[in-house]
């Protein structure tokens, strides 16, 4: 008795123990501090123009520890960062700032990334704007321009300053699954959009951060397809946009996709990230990594000009200080590539701004109302047959038909997932209108069919909305199936569409 007591008693510690460990955890983690992305006022004198700014960044290298020096080329500490991230994003449904490179003895502040397809991702109740695809559909590069004005003001009010957007990638399957994060099929039109959106991010000081690169056009196998691919059709097809958004663009950085192309993962290879990129486009700004997948081998990636990895310290980590003391990568090599990103970085972190970012523009009525300008300009009408427009609907009879008419749908669960803090479903919007003309609305979802028909015979209109939801496509939270069923439904959430049926 007195053993299962004692027994009792040390089984009663260790759970109160990892009860309060995980506590804290949450508390801190939940809790985190937030840093300015921009340098203070005093923290660089005399240094104002671009020119200053790159040999102050030459200057800071020198002054470095090594160790300081590989802080600059990676997220966060890898057990705090986690937490952090898991905690924030799937308990308090929100995505956390991931703080890189902040030096408080040289000054340096640190830059965040936030997502921003459809608006700015990182702190919720940003405006949630069409998704890239719609607004590709109207055609209007001035109004990208605009939309992207919005996301950067908006980024800037959140605490944040390095866009992971636009996303160029090549629709080439109808049944990607982030097929709507991207502008269209047309290598052209995607460049004539990308260089809009970063021209007019990267003027509220956020640093667009065009992605994948390259040759990203799948969820379920991203992580390990290899895309062999032809010299002409890397060249023709799948790059001119990227050499766009980087050339005309002036976009500060780019993200490496997480796949292989012909026998590289993109984070390492040096084709992709220094023949082309570098050498033969002129690049000056830095690469970094897609989220936690997108670097395997810590010195390949220095070799072939990987530059950050995010959102953690993995293979940036002990693997560089192993391969320094071994003398597999020279401390040269490191100064280039942290030269390269305070360069680039710098900044937008001390010249001045072109405004100030007051919270209350954020989800304005002038930011929601663009949102509503880009979805009316964004509508493709493939036929009428005088069905449109519909009569007033004073005295008539409505119903709106479909699994998603009354389903707040506004992003998959990843990078587009802008978190508003209110939606109109399709359904709430018709009634309200119909119903302010003296009309009335019903809503039927569609799943008897036998009964849909009848009521479609009752009524003066039918408004059939049909799509998909997060749980249907989107950016890929799972592991795939290698082999020939790679495209096969997988344990997680989006990724490819299995069919091209409307639903």
């Amino acid at each position: 008795m007195k053993l299962l007591l004692k027994i009792l008693k040390y089984l009663g510690i260790f759970i109160l123990s990892i009860v309060l460990l995980v506590s804290l955890s949450m508390i801190i983690t939940i809790n985190y501090k937030e840093y300015d992305v921009r340098a203070g006022a005093n923290a660089f004198p005399g240094v104002e123009t671009k020119q200053d700014v790159e040999e102050l960044a030459v200057k800071l290298v020198s002054e470095m520890t090594l160790e300081e020096k590989l802080d600059q080329m990676h997220g966060e500490g890898y057990f705090w960062s986690i937490q952090k991230f898991v905690w924030n994003f799937f308990v308090r449904k929100k995505f956390p700032h991931v703080y890189v490179g902040r030096n408080d003895r040289l000054n340096i502040p640190p830059w965040v990334l936030s997502d921003g397809p459809r608006g700015a991702v990182v702190v919720n109740g940003s405006t949630a704007f069409p998704s890239a695809i719609a607004r590709g559909a109207s055609w209007d590069t001035d109004l990208e321009r605009r939309v992207a004005d919005v996301v950067g003001i908006e980024m800037r009010i959140n605490g944040v300053n390095y866009a992971a957007a636009p996303c160029i990638n090549l629709l080439r399957n109808p049944l990607w699954g982030r097929a709507q994060e991207t502008y269209g099929e047309d290598p052209w039109h995607l460049g004539q959009f990308g260089v809009a959106y970063v021209q007019s991010i990267q003027q509220h000081h956020v640093m667009a951060c065009p992605k994948h690169y390259a040759l990203n056009s799948i969820e379920n196998s991203r992580m390990y397809v290899d895309v062999s691919v032809g010299e002409r059709t890397l060249r023709e097809v799948y790059l001119p946009h990227f050499k766009k958004v980087i050339q005309e663009g002036g976009a500060a950085s780019l993200m490496s996709a997480y796949n292989k192309v012909n026998g590289d993962y993109c984070g390492e290879n040096s084709y992709l990230l220094t023949d082309i990129l570098r050498d033969d486009w002129g690049f000056k700004g830095f690469v970094s990594t897609d989220w936690f997948m997108g670097l395997h081998d810590g010195v390949k990636g220095v070799k072939a000009g990987l530059d950050v990895e995010m959102p953690i310290k993995n293979h940036y980590g002990k693997e560089l200080d192993e391969a320094i003391a071994n003398s597999s990568i020279a401390e040269a090599e490191i100064n280039t590539i942290v030269t390269r990103i305070l360069k680039t970085r710098l900044p937008y972190a001390i010249l001045p701004d072109k405004m100030a970012y007051n919270p209350e523009l954020k989800a304005s009525e002038s930011h929601t109302a663009l949102a509503r300008e880009v979805a009316e300009k964004s509508m493709v009408l493939l036929k009428n047959e005088g069905v449109l427009p519909l009569s007033k609907p004073a005295g008539k009879k409505i119903v709106v038909m479909g699994r998603i008419a009354d389903e707040a749908n506004t992003g998959d669960l990843g990078s587009s997932n802008v978190r508003s803090e209110y939606v109109i479903t399709p359904y709430q919007g018709i009634k309200r209108y119909v119903e302010e003309m003296g009309g009335t609305v019903l809503l039927n979802d569609g799943s008897d069919l036998e009964e849909s028909i009848k009521l479609a015979h009752e009524v003066d209109a039918v408004i059939l909305v049909v799509g998909f939801t997060r749980k249907d496509e989107g950016e890929f939270m799972g592991r795939g199936k290698k082999g020939k069923e790679h495209n096969e439904p997988a344990s997680g959430i989006g990724g490819d569409r299995q069919n091209l049926k409307l639903l």
